[in-house]
């Protein structure tokens, strides 16, 4: 059909016409009615309307870009369903060939031809990404396999050997490799996806259909003339074949050999594309692009430059910040550090049933957030089982669904039945689910491994199952041939000769009939067959493995035990109901009643109604009658028993195994006439074996079942399907007697649980599906029956399609900060134009000759030993040393940092090693109140923030403690003060934790005494080599570091150091907390068990392996098990103390002196009141002891002599004061009355004698009064003259002292500057020489400053463009992007002028989102909440945007 006429210009006669003779081959092939679709670009084959519309549209509108194929008007009705159903539809028509019977020779032949032409594969390497090399078969690889047997092109433009010249694929620019994408064409034609707004996917609209796979008709005229030359070329050459400029493509490489069978070309799928090894490139992708691992993640610096090629996801493209440096926005599946830890968490927590998968927790590690070492199998468990539980807790809530869709999908792949119903939703769903990803995840992330996804729905409805399709077995039986290589220079030798006794075993072990051999072996989980007996409820199966013991029931267990045996007997309907009917004629009516009373008594009334029927003759089985009478008291018990395919373990058995064989379901219906059920789970605490009178046994599983009385409350769903339980919550725990703890073993379905991190009362339920040996054929012969997923036949885990609304996934994070890249970085690049070096080239041997010639060491291979051998024992591994393991600067700064390195930068950092701990999350809160610390009873810290408390010590010590003295003791007190106030101002510190902070500030300034002589000390260096460390670590003084070369070189020094190693050799009990400290340890373990644990419990958690729980040194395993004996032995100790003798007392001895094991720092066996502990005094300490209390008592008497001195002496002023005021009145009296006296006499001159006398008297009398009162005072001041004397006298004694002690310190001061200043001179000429090159920085620095100043006056003006830089910490790491408003000083802004140092500025853009700002505003105090809105910035720490003047281009990644 002519149509060239569409592109022409609209207004034509040609268009015009053309569109009318459209709408007449649209009305006779798909009108509906008067209508069809509308092609235009406004209704997009949408919209259904009439002919005179649709012409208007056209006209005006044209047709939508791309639609020159009409398969919505009836020219191609080909869609996803009839497409594929007519390859189904073939397989029913073709008819058996009668050519198969031919000459076995041929088929020999080609079998020779192909041996030749797999010889190449061994030489193949893929072109693709590096991976690291593991035991297994790269993935990629088998996709080269499939090229080298079909012939097909299996990479580049069109490598999908499915979809062939209809391949989607784009070549990324930047990132040098080939993507396939557009899997919207796969989807039905009125998906919604197809013409959804652009802004989701790449801006067009889908219309094209999706591709159809080759026949094999097709195949083989197209490959029929191809030249196909089998086996290597003699010469030796390889020859690369490229296609030139203008040729066609080529899908074939050659024809494939097995064409030569008549009926391959009949076949529907005659390969097949391995589900394994997508499985895990697809977990590897998803893994290494969410945790950011380098050089593996899809999502790099290339993958946006990418973006910006293309023109689409504008909001993840690289945002320029300054001249050479860009921020990569995080995307929505970007995940910071914390979520990377809580990540890796989850799957570090999880345990599996023995025999499930491997123990992947040891592949998982949690503080370098990344997952290496996963092989497919576990790959496969992580993306199906684990991998849900992650994302959910990491990612929003659209991109968690969508990943855990991929999940879901691998798991209906692997399903053991198959529907072909059920596949042909998987291929609609699967499109979908890649569609979805397509807005999530960036072009880079679908290689080819992510794009085959889409045909493995349609090669299972062709093939079947997965299961007897894909490389398990094959991988398996490959690593079986590679451990017969005994020797490497003749493998395929080896491998034939191993082959061939393998088989010679084989044969001969069939003779053997008495002894277990390879063939009579049980499997695993084997389950014996059941025997035939006039009893089969007694013949359950399953078989004990571990833990046989004999016990007697007590009344309570084995009435609970019998009646759920009852209960659930098969045939004991009829008795249940007649017992029922027995109870309701009785008069009873309430109906709960009723079950309450059949529910307890019904056992009690089957025995005496049984044994009724059989005195009257009536015939009961066997079976009835044996269990009517009850099991025996006598029951036995195991740890360990098979059934169901399952391996199950009684908790106690499984505690400090790596496997978690004890989880348990049951579905089990609401009541007999209800088909409602409820799924119990709960964990086996006890497996029961009942005796009923010795004719048959009953195996039950007690259990911890955890309530689900009350739906969604601790037993939830979430919305994703996950199931989640309390474990504080249980019922039917076997305490009351109506209680059900137990169930039949033969009804018990495996699960396991996954701790939740963030809520560690909650566990998710997954269930165990690999039933070793059991293949269950229920339902396969109808379609339409329920699928039964176990011998249960009940699937706990349903597996439904989440429904996904684009608009709620989020097109950036914003809630976690980019990554900053530098455009400087220049990455290696490779040899050639993009291609590998060949191994064994000649100039890769020159480049070794060259290497080997210039002398570099060889890289020798670290030994992996489970024990150092190390005659060094490092102070964090010892429990013995005299200061316990306490918490070292943490590197938790230097692994975010790594994240915004690049790879040559990790490297090196990780050579040099991890750089200072600078705290500065502790010094930017300042201005906030000092934090509390939480401390147990013996004053350590134990709480969240103990390790950074301690932290802030050390950093404390080495900025605020002198080096330059040979004790701790010796440190001058102010300083030690100095170091106490300093640490108050940031945190609470009492004086039960001053202790603490004194010993550990001893250990720390110790210890960085010891980091710097192994640093930078080496005898054979001379001082001025060694004073560099002074240039390299600025904490260390001048004088400091004199002392310290003089003190290592000293006698004193070397036996210290040799006294040291001695010690640390002879430690060989290690412990494994690392920087933990013992009462951190405690106390998460006080949390975790509910009571304080004891010493021995916590020797047991601090010295075995935190990653598979073993015990590391053969001493270590003695004293554990000695810990074990005497627990065994003494079991009175358990309930001893430290102060008692407590078992590691009882196992290790006394206590040395200065610590306690397994307590901490801090406590001594002195203080903690241990008999015994205190050490022996010398004969002089005891004496000057006795003297100092001797002085100290004649102290404290000579001064509660002074203070009655002083109360008597004032008693007696007192009294002589009255007595004076006493006489003063007497006197004052005296007077007037002589003054009386006198006037009287002058006008009685004549008075009497007698009356002169007592006149007399009188003034006698006052004379002795004041003559007594002068006594008493020179008396008093006597005393006083005395008691002045004496306090003149006692602080001359100690001005004395005083200066006599100061005179002594200033000339230790004064020898001690003398020789300062001899050592001094000896260096003036080394330092003048750096103070001088230092000056002249510091006056470049300065002039640069001042050039700087005078810019920044001309550059920052209103309106202008600015990067904003960190002001509290490093100075250089930019946080935002912002324009100035104003730089008025008199502005307010948050309150305050902005002043000469700060202006105005808006945040357009964040970098940084945990940044300080310099003036909180209100509640707005970092950086993450000032997202377009104003705040004043400091001029020295901004600078204006380069990249506005100057665009740079982002880093290229080769």
């Amino acid at each position: 059909m002519d149509k060239s006429w569409m592109v022409e210009d609209r207004h034509t006669e040609k268009y015009i016409n053309g569109v009318k003779g459209f709408i007449q081959f649209a009305f006779s092939h798909s009108a509906k009615g008067n209508t069809i679709l509308c092609p235009c670009k406004k209704c997009l084959n949408c919209s259904w309307l009439e002919a005179s519309h649709v012409l208007e549209h056209l006209v005006c509108e044209g047709f939508v870009n791309g639609y020159r194929r009409w398969e919505y008007h009836g020219e191609a009705s080909s869609s996803l369903e009839s497409g594929r159903d007519a390859h189904v539809q073939q397989f029913d028509e073709v008819e058996e060939n009668d050519d198969l019977e031919e000459d076995c020779d041929e088929l020999a032949g080609m079998m020779r031809d192909m041996r030749h032409d797999f010889g190449d594969l061994s030489d193949v390497e893929d072109e693709g990404d590096c991976r690291e090399p593991t035991n297994e078969s790269d993935p990629f690889k088998q996709l080269v396999g499939l090229a080298t047997l079909a012939g097909v092109v299996t990479s580049g433009e069109y490598g999908c050997p499915k979809c062939h010249l209809l391949t989607c694929s784009r070549w990324l620019t930047n990132g040098k490799k080939t993507c396939y994408m557009d899997h919207r064409r796969i989807l039905v034609r009125n998906h919604r996806f197809r013409t959804i707004d652009k802004a989701f996917f790449d801006g067009n609209v889908e219309s094209r259909t999706a591709p159809e796979p080759l026949t094999g008709e097709e195949v083989d005229a197209l490959t029929r003339n191809m030249e196909t030359v089998f086996g290597k070329d003699p010469t030796g050459k390889q020859t690369i074949r490229k296609r030139k400029r203008g040729d066609p493509p080529q899908i074939f490489k050659r024809r494939s050999i097995w064409f030569r069978l008549p009926y391959w070309k009949d076949l529907l799928q005659p390969h097949n594309i391995d589900a394994m090894h997508i499985e895990k490139n697809v977990c590897d992708n998803i893994v290494n692009t969410l945790l950011g691992i380098n050089g593996k993640t899809k999502d790099n610096t290339n993958s946006r430059r990418d973006l910006e090629l293309f023109n689409i996801r504008t909001d993840l493209h690289p945002v320029p910040v300054g001249k050479d440096t860009f921020d990569l926005p995080p995307a929505s599946y970007s995940m910071s550090p914390e979520l990377k830890r809580l990540f890796c968490q989850v799957l570090k927590g999880a345990m599996f049933p023995h025999g499930y998968a491997s123990d992947i927790r040891k592949n998982v590690h949690v503080k370098e957030k990344k997952i290496a070492g996963l092989k497919s199998h576990d790959c496969h468990v992580l993306l199906q089982q684990l991998f849900p539980l992650a994302v959910r807790k990491t990612l929003p809530e659209g991109v968690s669904a969508a990943l855990i869709r991929v999940s879901r999908f691998f798991k209906k792949i692997y399903a053991p039945v198959i529907r072909i119903s059920d596949m042909e939703k998987l291929e609609e769903e699967i499109a979908e689910t890649l569609s979805i990803l397509e807005t999530i995840f960036l072009p880079s992330f679908f290689d080819m491994m992510v794009h085959l996804m889409v045909h493995l729905p349609l090669q299972v409805r062709l093939g079947g199952p997965v299961k007897y399709s894909n490389m398990f077995p094959i991988e398996r039986f490959l690593c079986t041939l590679k451990g017969y290589v005994r020797t490497k220079s003749h493998p395929e030798g080896s491998i034939a000769e191993g082959y061939i006794f393998y088989e010679c075993l084989n044969f001969c072990a069939r003779y053997f009939e008495r002894c277990e051999t390879r063939i009579s072996r049980l499997v695993r989980n084997d389950d014996p067959e059941p025997m035939s007996s006039s009893m089969p409820f007694f013949n359950g199966g399953g078989r004990y493995l571990a833990g046989k013991y004999t016990i007697t029931l007590d009344r309570n267990a084995w009435l609970q035990a019998h009646r759920y045996v009852l209960f659930n007997y098969d045939n004991i309907t009829p008795y249940l109901s007649k017992h029922l009917e027995y109870l309701s004629s009785t008069g009873q009516r309430n109906a709960l009643q009723i079950d309450k009373i059949h529910h307890d008594e019904f056992h009690e009334w089957l025995r005496l109604h049984v044994a009724h029927l059989v005195d009257s003759g009536e015939k009961i089985s066997e079976e009835i009658q044996t269990l009517a009478k009850g099991p025996l008291f006598v029951a036995r018990t195991y740890s360990s028993y098979t059934i169901n395919g399952y391996k199950f373990h009684t908790k106690s058995y499984d505690e400090g195994r790596p496997t978690q064989s004890s989880g348990v379901a049951l579905v089990s219906k609401l009541s007999s006439s209800s088909n409602e059920s409820r799924t119990y789970y709960g964990v086996i605490t006890q497996i029961l074996e009942l005796d009923y009178d010795n004719k048959g046994n009953v195996v039950l599983f007690k259990c911890e079942w955890f309530d689900n009385r009350v739906q969604d409350k601790w037993v939830k769903v979430d919305k994703f399907g996950i199931t989640h339980v309390n474990r504080k919550h249980l019922i039917h725990t076997g305490h009351k007697s109506s209680d059900a703890p137990f169930i039949l073993a033969s009804q018990a379905t495996q699960v396991y649980y996954v701790e939740d991190p963030l809520a560690p009362d909650w566990l998710a339920v997954r269930q165990a599906t690999n039933q070793r040996d059991l293949y269950d054929m229920f339902g396969m012969g109808d379609e339409n029956s329920e699928q039964a997923d176990g011998p249960t036949g009940h699937n706990l885990d349903p597996i439904e399609t989440i429904s996904i609304d684009l608009k709620d996934i989020p097109k950036t994070r914003t809630d976690i900060d980019g990554v900053l890249v530098s455009a400087k970085e220049n990455p290696k690049k490779k040899n050639g134009k993009g291609r590998r070096v060949k191994r064994g080239g000649s100039h890769i041997r020159e480049m070794k000759a060259l290497k080997k010639a210039a002398g570099k060491p060889k890289k020798k291979r670290a030994l992996e030993v489970a024990i150092p051998e190390s005659t060094r024992v490092l102070r964090s591994q010892s429990v013995m040393h005299e200061s316990d393991n306490e918490e070292d600067a943490d590197n938790e700064q230097e692994l975010e940092e790594n994240e915004e390195l690049g790879l040559d930068d990790q490297q090196k950092k990780k050579k040099d090693g991890r750089k200072r701990t600078r705290m500065h999350t502790v010094y930017d809160r300042g201005n906030q109140p000092p934090v509390p610390v939480s401390f147990n009873e013996k004053g350590q810290p134990n709480g969240d923030n103990a390790s950074e408390f301690s932290n802030f010590i050390a950093t404390l010590v080495k900025t605020h403690i002198p080096l330059g003295h040979e004790d701790w003791r010796l440190v001058p007190v102010e300083k030690k003060n100095a170091l106490l106030t300093t640490l108050r101002k940031y945190y609470v510190v009492d004086d039960k934790l001053k202790d603490y902070v004194m010993g550990t500030s001893h250990k720390k300034w110790r210890d960085f005494k010891a980091d710097l002589k192994k640093k930078f000390f080496k005898p054979e260096k001379t001082d001025e080599e060694i004073l560099t460390l002074r240039v390299e670590d600025n904490r260390v003084s001048y004088d400091d570091c004199v002392w310290l070369i003089k003190f290592w070189r000293s006698e004193e020094a070397e036996k210290r150091s040799e006294q040291g190693k001695k010690n640390r050799s002879s430690q060989k009990v290690l412990h494994t907390s690392g920087s933990k400290s013992h009462a951190r340890v405690a106390a998460k373990m006080h949390k975790e068990k509910g009571y304080a644990p004891r010493r021995d419990e916590v020797f047991v958690r601090t010295h075995i392996s935190k990653r598979d729980e073993t015990i590391m040194t053969a001493e270590t395993s003695k004293v554990i098990k000695d810990i074990d004996t005497a627990i065994e032995e003494h079991p009175e100790l358990l309930e001893k103390s430290i102060q008692q003798g407590d078992i590691l007392s009882h196992v290790l001895g006394k206590e040395r002196n200065g610590y306690v094991r397994c307590v901490g720092l801090g406590p001594t066996a002195g203080s903690l009141g241990i008999p015994g502990a205190q050490k022996l005094k010398s004969t002089k300490l005891q004496m000057a002891e006795l003297e100092a209390e001797k002085a100290w008592r004649t102290n404290e008497a000579l001064m509660d002599h002074m203070d009655y001195f002083k109360e008597d002496t004032k008693a007696q002023m007192d009294a002589l004061m009255a007595e004076m005021a006493e006489m003063r009145s007497m006197l004052s009296q005296s007077i007037a009355g002589n003054k009386n006296f006198m006037h009287t006499s002058e006008i009685q001159p004549e008075a009497s004698v007698g009356e002169y006398s007592t006149a007399d008297q009188s003034i006698h009398d006052v004379d002795s009064i004041a003559q007594l009162i002068r006594k008493k005072k020179e008396a008093a001041q006597r005393l006083n003259n005395e008691a002045e004397l004496q306090k003149r006298k006692e602080a001359e004694l100690l001005h004395k002292k005083k200066e006599e002690a100061l005179m002594q310190k200033n000339n230790e001061q004064d020898m001690q500057k003398k020789r300062e200043i001899e050592s001094k001179k000896k260096q003036e000429d080394l330092m003048q020489k750096k103070k001088e090159q230092d000056m002249q920085k510091k006056r470049e620095a300065d002039l640069k400053k001042k050039k700087e100043a005078t810019v920044t006056q001309k550059n920052h003006q209103k309106g202008n463009e600015v990067i904003l830089f960190n002001v509290y910490r490093d100075h250089t790491t930019p946080v935002a992007k912002a324009t100035i408003l104003a730089t008025d000083r008199k502005k307010i802004v948050g309150g305050r002028e902005l002043g000469t140092e700060c202006c105005e500025v808006v945040v357009n853009y964040i970098i940084k989102r945990d940044a300080i700002l310099p003036r909180p505003i209100g509640d707005v105090t970092t950086m993450g909440q000032a997202q377009g809105r104003t705040i004043a910035w400091l001029y020295k720490h901004l600078e204006v945007d380069k990249s506005k003047m100057k665009q740079a281009s982002p880093p290229q990644e080769e």
